[in-house]
């Protein structure tokens, strides 16, 4: 099992999706910003780290709220993701880590069936009623 930290950044009503860039697993395909829990690392120094480390943004412990911990698995992998909203007040200047991501969008929490995203993301925003976290 391995345990990864995800973000759902929102500001303005649109959330902040990363496209994996061609030297990952799953190429061109959208998802949260995030990544794998340290053994040493608390949920939030994880978030922090991982949000700093894809997008060039330092969350705040306070502006943090827990969402759920949904789980993924199939034949190769188990994954648990804690997942945290992240309320921005601001827009910011997204920086690319570009080993991992290639292109970031701010999405309409209401249009993005047009996207391909990691299996399972589309399904966890709606389980989350992204429309009632936002608003």
């Amino acid at each position: 099992m391995t345990k990864v930290i995800r973000a759902v950044m929102e500001l303005n009503g649109k959330i902040l999706l990363l496209k994996k860039s061609a030297s990952c697993k799953n190429v061109h395909k959208w998802c949260l910003p995030g990544g794998r829990h340290e053994h040493s690392e608390t949920d939030f120094e994880t978030l922090r780290r991982e949000v700093f480390e894809e997008t060039g943004y330092l969350a705040r412990e306070n502006d943090c709220d827990y969402i759920s911990t949904p789980e993924f698995r199939n034949d190769e992998v188990h994954f648990v993701m804690p997942t945290y909203l992240i309320k921005l007040n601001s827009d910011f200047n997204v920086i690319l880590n570009a080993d991992e991501h290639c292109d970031y969008t701010w999405v309409d929490i209401n249009k993005y069936d047009d996207l391909e995203m990691l299996e399972g993301l589309k399904e966890f925003l709606l389980s989350i009623k992204v429309l009632e976290i936002v608003e």
